[in-house]
């Protein structure tokens, strides 16, 4: 998971570190004190923007990074772009209403090992951390249906269209 290599606290080397990008303080506010009772969760940090987001991310050294899909200054896709461009093994989940297979397909594709609704409880995106944290890509429930119900033979299968 990503180049962690800085100090921390004995109690901090257990906890997945945590970088959450959402415009909306409501929803940074639930999911950082949520996934902080966590025994193995730490949200480093939380930021509104995704400007803010790639000027803090490299800076708060995070294990993990969950980005809102829709964000109001730059689209939630080019933000992952940009950052696995700087730093490929950086796990991304993409947190987002969009309903759409072929947006979850992109975002993938984009990058992010996880994409969960936002219409999902916090025990979903709890599950799809620990998932992505052990390698694995994580689609939630509904959008996993989809893929399925789509494409049978898997996402190995599975075009991306650039259009």
């Amino acid at each position: 998971m990503g180049n962690v290599n800085y100090a921390r606290t004995s109690d901090e080397q257990e906890k997945l570190r945590l970088f959450i990008v959402d415009d909306n303080p409501v929803v940074r506010e639930v999911m950082t004190k949520t996934l902080n009772q966590e025994k193995d969760f730490l949200v480093v940090e939380s930021v509104g923007s995704g400007r803010e987001a790639w000027r803090r991310v490299f800076v708060s050294k995070p294990d993990m990074v969950i980005i809102d899909l829709n964000l109001p200054d730059v689209k939630g896709i080019d933000l992952i772009r940009d950052i696995k461009a700087r730093e490929v093994r950086l796990p991304i989940i993409a947190f987002s209403f969009h309903e759409d297979e072929a947006y979850a397909e992109k975002v993938l594709w984009a990058g992010a090992q996880g994409y969960v609704m936002k219409e999902n409880s916090i025990r979903e995106i709890a599950n799809a951390i620990r998932a992505v944290a052990r390698g694995e890509t994580y689609l939630s429930r509904n959008m996993l249906n989809r893929f399925q119900m789509n494409h049978p033979g898997g996402l190995r299968h599975v075009q991306y269209k650039t259009t």
